[in-house]
């Protein structure tokens, strides 16, 4: 059986490449090629605010993985890989963005030392299922007008699933050559070359190289694997408790429904419990009646005198 080859879809994968000391220049190459910076806006240079760090992945296995910069116009930058869908995703996007905004100010420095922060979320599922667009970005903006309040605060939304391109001579654009890398980067490997079109876009080659020396190692795939292992015991739990949850709720309806009198065949039903069920709590319930009735105080007749 062939060994799982890990994309840069997976977070650590996308740690490991982008956000490791001496690869800050794989870095630049991504943002600028996502952010569609041209002229005077491209990013030139990046210093990483969080590194990678192998031991912290050692130690803590379902820490948040994300890649924190800043670039040399103090721009701020956060970039993520998710690959499910989670019911508050926007909200907790708004909080890091919102932290790493604030976090530029040290104490008693004026806010005019603020300067942009802009969170990049590549996903893997569909976030915005009624728009056809790969590419969503949202700023402050006055409903009426239009008119943006503030470019200080930029959040990107990128779904891949919207991005189907598979045929590298049609890939023009640095943004559809790195969407593609960024889905499709694990087909390369030393056996089969890159497409003249990806060879020529700048920092393409290093990706590679770099995803091709994490499979092949060892340690990390070990560290990769055990990451996922925490990840399904944890989702496990999560899904175990919230089973629990919801059997107490019915068994506390049909409770419920017992003490007004409906049968136990209809209580099953509305419930989702089983008739078996329904019926030991029944007999629970009228146990429990009992114990709980106070003791009625004995008749005493009245002896004639």
């Amino acid at each position: 059986m062939a060994e799982k080859v890990y994309s840069f879809l997976n977070d650590f994968v996308f740690k490991y490449a982008f956000g490791r000391e001496k690869n800050e220049r794989l870095l630049v190459c991504l943002l600028n090629a996502l952010l569609r910076l041209e002229g005077q806006s491209r990013i030139q240079e990046v210093k990483l605010l969080n590194p990678f760090n192998l031991k912290e992945f050692a130690d803590t296995k379902l820490s948040i993985v994300d890649v924190k910069a800043v670039d040399g116009y103090r721009r701020r930058y956060n970039v993520e890989v998710q690959v499910n869908a989670q019911s508050a995703f926007i909200p907790r996007s708004l909080y890091y963005l919102g932290k790493l905004f604030t976090e530029q100010l040290g104490e008693g420095e004026p806010f005019s030392n603020l300067f942009r922060a802009t969170s990049i979320s590549i996903l893997e599922f569909t976030l915005f299922p009624h728009s056809p667009d790969i590419q969503s970005i949202y700023r402050f903006r006055n409903l009426v007008t239009n008119e943006d309040l503030t470019d200080l605060l930029e959040a990107h939304f990128i779904e891949l699933p919207k991005f189907t391109q598979e045929k590298p001579r049609q890939l023009r654009t640095p943004f559809e050559r790195w969407l593609y890398i960024l889905k499709f980067g694990s087909r390369y490997d030393a056996k089969t070359a890159l497409p003249r079109e990806l060879q020529q876009e700048e920092g393409v080659d290093m990706a590679i190289a770099e995803l091709q020396k994490l499979n092949s190692d060892r340690e990390m795939r070990q560290l990769i694997e055990a990451r996922e292992k925490a990840r399904h015991d944890e989702a496990t739990r999560f899904a175990e408790a919230e089973l629990r949850g919801k059997l107490s709720k019915m068994r506390e309806i049909a409770e419920k429904l017992l003490a007004e009198g409906m049968p136990i065949a209809k209580v099953a039903d509305l419930t989702g419990l089983a008739e078996a069920e329904v019926r030991t709590l029944g007999a629970e319930r009228s146990r429990h009646s009992r114990v709980q009735e106070p003791p009625q105080p004995h008749s005493h007749t009245k002896r004639r005198t």
